[in-house]
């Protein structure tokens, strides 16, 4: 049989159980239905509510619209979950905040349940009831210049306070997260070193408990008992009510799609290419197929920790991994990318990804829209490699003519091998971003400015001799986009940008990537 009969087969019999646990005692109250025809009525009655519940309000109450409701529940949610604290890796504390569809879906579920003619929400309560509680731990980065001159070696030492978000107590469980300790240097002249010492996620740790849930709900709803099903039953209710799109996908075993955008080539970081093919090579899989899932599922974010899923459980890592799938196919760490890339390619080919790579990436993620988005970004990716002209993405950091004038490793009138790549420019010649990303660091030095961009693509771009910048810290950047100037170190080096390109804090050759700028 085929993959789409036995998915209905199972839809059948799932939405049969859940049907007739969730909703047995409301249909024989509400219309008295007989026994016998409990499970067909029940099966209907799902396909009306969720085909009709994306614009629902509450019958009977002040929320009788979807609009209404929609004010009403977000009011809430934004009076009980808790002022966000993070200052790194502040989407942790996002994707565990309560939201408003969850608080709607209840009371949906409890008006029906009550049957009465004015339901009264008392959704205040009921968000206390769920929250998250957030533990935090502070750490400090410090940045510390060195600078080496006739008088002798100066060093200055500035620190910041980090807060990092270390449990997350949820409806869900609990999660715990470690953190590791990160240094990596800059070199902005031969007598200027800057030292970073900061912090990165190591992990996350996942217990599910949905003890607090069943008991907050049993006393809101008065049912005797939450069972899996009946808590399934709210939480994808709730997925339709914040959407306020139909939710039938789920019935079906089909996720929402993941909202990917367009695949470039150039969007790769170049390190990971190189580990899509040989992880390809070594198990039988397309380079191309592996880039893909890496954009469908993270974005190529080698850190992206993904929002808890039905079961509670984290996916993590540039290639979204389970824990209890890790467990299975990897080795080290979920985070390290080139660990990820082999896992998922080991997985693929246990499948039998080599004779039917479709039927591999089904695999991988149960549902037909996820194969049809990972072929369509693979074979873009195929095509792109085919015709290098086509690739795009990036551009170059430099308006205008350049003259490099020390290149990579680099040992020239140096100390220690030069760690990027110098561009000479007039002075004051505007320098862009090379990727989209995020301003993560702005250092005036005697040097010249320094910027650090965090690309989307999970590299940090490193700008130096800059005469200014123009965009502040934090600030969100597209490729091409002026980020600063030109400047000039002394008569000897005259005016030029240094560049950097690290992938994982080490330093690369830039020129695999200035070769993909699509303004060159």
């Amino acid at each position: 049989m085929s993959r789409a009969g036995d998915a209905f087969k199972t839809v059948v019999r799932t939405a049969a159980k859940q049907a007739a646990k969730s909703f047995l005692r409301y249909l024989v109250a509400a219309f008295g239905v007989p026994a016998l025809a409990i499970t067909a009525a029940a099966i209907l009655v799902l396909v009306v509510i969720y085909a009709v519940l994306p614009a629902s309000g509450i019958p009977g109450s002040s929320m009788d619209t979807r609009a209404k409701a929609v004010a009403y529940y977000q009011g809430v949610t934004n009076q009980v979950n808790p002022k966000p604290r993070a200052s790194l890796y502040p989407e942790l504390e996002q994707s565990h905040m309560l939201e408003y569809g969850l608080l709607y879906a209840v009371d949906f579920f409890a008006d029906n349940l009550s049957g009465a003619k004015n339901f009264q929400s008392n959704a205040l309560a009921l968000g206390e009831g769920l929250k998250p509680v957030f533990s935090y731990i502070k750490r400090t980065k410090t940045v510390t210049v060195i600078i080496a001159g006739k008088q002798g070696t100066t060093r200055s030492t500035t620190q910041t306070t980090l807060t990092l978000l270390s449990r997350a107590d949820t409806y869900q469980g609990i999660y715990t997260y470690t953190y590791k300790p990160y240094e990596y240097v800059l070199h902005p002249s031969p007598d200027e070193e800057i030292v970073i010492d900061t912090w990165r996620l190591a992990g996350s740790n996942y217990q599910e408990d949905w003890t607090r849930f069943d008991t907050v709900v049993e006393e809101y709803t008065g049912l005797a008992e939450v069972t899996s099903d009946d808590r399934e039953m709210i939480l994808q209710s709730a997925a339709t009510l914040q959407t306020g799109t139909a939710n039938l996908d789920w019935m079906m075993g089909v996720p929402p799609t993941s909202g990917s955008t367009g695949a470039v080539l150039a969007e790769i970081p170049a390190q990971y290419l190189a580990w899509f093919k040989a992880a390809g090579a070594e198990y039988g899989i397309p380079w191309y197929v592996l880039a893909a899932i890496a954009k469908v599922e993270s974005d190529f974010n080698p850190d992206c920790i993904g929002p808890p899923n039905y079961t509670g459980e984290l996916a993590e890592g540039l290639m979204q991994f389970l824990p209890s799938t890790w467990a299975e196919y990897g080795s080290g760490s979920p985070f390290d990318p080139q660990a990820a890339i082999y896992a998922a390619a080991k997985m693929l080919a246990a499948d039998g990804g080599a004779a039917d790579i479709q039927g591999a990436i089904f695999d991988y993620n149960h549902a037909d829209w996820y194969v049809d988005e990972v072929m369509s970004i693979a074979e873009s990716y195929e095509a792109q490699a085919d015709n290098p002209q086509s690739a795009g993405g990036y551009a170059f950091p430099v308006e205008g003519p350049v003259t490099v004038t020390s290149g990579f490793g680099d040992t020239r009138g140096r100390s220690f091998p030069h760690q990027g790549i110098d561009l000479a420019a007039p002075e004051g010649t505007p320098v862009v971003a090379f990727t989209a990303g995020t301003v993560s660091l702005s250092q005036s030095s005697p040097g010249g400015d320094i910027l650090e961009i965090h690309g989307r693509d999970g590299n940090v771009y490193v700008y130096m001799h800059l005469q200014g910048y123009a965009v502040a810290n934090g600030a969100a950047v597209l490729p091409g986009q002026v980020v600063g100037y030109v400047g000039r170190i002394g008569d000897a080096t005259g005016p030029h940008l240094h560049f950097e390109v690290r992938v994982n804090g080490t330093p690369v050759d830039p020129d695999s990537y200035l070769a993909l700028a699509n303004n060159r």
